[in-house]
This record gives C-alpha cells, structure tokens and sequence, in this order.
C-alpha cells in the first residue's frame, strides 16, 4: 500500500494529476484488501468497510467520490483532472488513512488504559 500511495504523491509531484487520482483509487482498493474485504467492486468493497466500522458514513462518501474520480480519469478520455481535484484527492486520502490505521488504534489504546486505570 505504501507503494502505491507513494506513487500517488509522486505523479502529483511530477504535475501527472491523472495518474495521481488513479493511484488514490488504487489505494482505497489496497485498503480494503488490508481488512480481508477482496471481493466484489471496488463501491461494494467501500460499502462493508463501512459496515464493519472500519469507516463512517462520512468517510465512505469520500471514499465513494475518489473511487469516483479514479474512475473518471482512468476510463473517461475527455475528463481534465486538473492540479486542485488531484490535491483534494490527496487530501481525503491522507484522512482516511488518518483515521483507519493511525487514530482508530489510538483511541483504542486510549480506551484500554482508561479500563485498565479504572479496573
């Protein structure tokens, strides 16, 4: 994943924003194979981390515009992905890993000392 998502900072480095939003999707489709969901769509796949609380709703809508976005600039030959779609796409994604694999473990630790300080 850290590839991938590397390749997507680069490409938007290089003013290649097509190829980064492509790899902003890509990442998401990494982030679902990292929780064990592996079938179905990509949207679908989007839909059951939500499910399992490994996103909210919010962050499933995100998720579902970047897919979006990926979409639009790997098979729509007349979209322009212009510098800003591409650093907002950056922007959700940084979130959402944020919140997948850094916050949540944090407030799970957090809530873990509290029970074992109260215990």
């Amino acid at each position: 994943m850290r590839k991938i998502y590397s390749q997507a900072i680069s490409s938007y480095n290089c003013g290649l924003y097509e190829p980064c939003v492509i790899m902003c999707r890509k990442t998401l489709e990494a982030i679902c194979v990292e929780f064990g969901i592996k079938k179905g769509d990509l949207k679908s796949r989007l839909v059951l981390l939500e499910k399992n609380g490994i996103i909210d709703q919010k962050l499933l809508s995100w998720s579902d515009e970047l897919r979006m976005i990926g979409n639009d600039a790997a098979h729509d030959m007349c979209v322009l992905i212009e510098k800003s779609d591409a650093q907002d796409a950056i922007d959700f994604l940084d979130a959402i890993l944020l919140y997948v694999f850094l916050l949540d473990k944090k407030f799970q630790d957090f809530k873990n000392r509290r029970i074992s300080k109260n215990a």
